[in-house]
């Protein structure tokens, strides 16, 4: 970040909930400047998505190539897995922020930069949600605040459905096809350390700039990889069987070569560390859960724990 004033004019009020995995807070300060890089992004593995109220302050941004800004009113949508740089006025926001596995069947819709403007129906649907939520969001036991959340998320996962349908159905017809062939071929190759973009367009015959324009409005190829293999993760560790495998072994079978980073990711994704997963087991089994296969129920499970 850079400040677009002096120094001495800095200022930054934040006030913050976390409700059930889910952060919530309100942000007034300074003119500024925020440029989210690649590195940033490699340096901070967190897959999660924000969605921002502009309550004062107009911004200017570029998402992903493409310039967008707002207004007071407006509500956006980041891709914190995304790069962004953006340029402000003196603003104040509401922020919601929540690990992206949340929207469920949206979790793959590429929703960075999207803006709704704050007259528009949907704006202030969102809009009301939040002010509302923010209105009560200190008074709020631990079940009101995960109720509170998942209806939020349920307001939010419908509304992108209608303005960012799914990513296949953005992509013409010979990135739809790419995009399938690669999905498919990661799908077998899950265990393998050595599965990178590279070894993608090295398999398919493509160059590599034509499989990032048709892994782009799912977040790129490397994201895909991780998330797949996180959600295959989830599955091993309540699945039915004998016997728990321990959190090395699935970090293994599933291209981690590092517990540590297994962790991070695992946490990032789902809210939930992977040992305290292991040890609802049973739970889990006996419930029949899959993130691969019933997404929206394992969601649920989760924000009930």
């Amino acid at each position: 970040m850079d400040l677009r004033d002096a120094p001495d004019a800095f200022y930054n009020r934040t006030e913050g909930y976390n409700l059930a995995g889910a952060l919530f807070g309100r942000c007034e300060t300074v003119a500024q400047r925020f440029n989210r890089t690649w590195t940033h992004v490699a340096a901070d593995p967190t897959d999660t998505v924000q969605v921002i109220l502009q309550i004062r302050g107009g911004w200017t941004g570029l998402y992903d190539g493409r310039t967008v800004e707002g207004a007071p009113g407006s509500i956006r949508f980041v891709d914190m897995a995304r790069p962004f740089d953006l340029t402000t006025e003196a603003f104040e926001t509401l922020n919601l922020v929540f690990p992206r596995a949340l929207l469920g069947d949206q979790s793959l819709v590429h929703v960075h930069g999207l803006v709704l403007a704050g007259d528009s129906v949907d704006g202030r649907l969102i809009a009301s949600q939040l002010q509302g939520l923010w209105e009560v969001v200190g008074r709020m036991s631990p079940v009101q605040a995960s109720t509170a959340v998942a209806a939020a998320i349920a307001l939010l996962s419908g509304i992108l459905r209608a303005h960012a349908p799914d990513a296949a159905e953005q992509a013409p017809t010979g990135a739809k096809r790419l995009l399938a062939s690669a999905r498919a071929f990661i799908d077998t190759r899950l265990a393998e350390a050595d599965l990178t973009p590279d070894a993608v367009s090295l398999h398919l015959g493509v160059s590599r700039t034509l499989l990032y324009e048709a892994f782009q409005p799912v977040g790129g190829v490397a994201a895909f990889i991780q998330g797949r293999r996180l959600d295959r993760a989830f599955d091993a560790l309540i699945a039915p069987s004998g016997s728990v495998p321990t959190l090395t072994e699935v970090a293994f079978t599933h291209g981690f070569r590092s517990d540590a980073h297994f962790s991070r990711a695992f946490r990032a994704r789902f809210d939930i560390q992977p040992g305290r997963l292991r040890q609802l087991h049973t739970q889990g089994a006996t419930a029949g859960l899959s993130v691969v296969n019933r997404p929206q129920e394992v969601l649920a499970w989760l924000r009930a724990l």
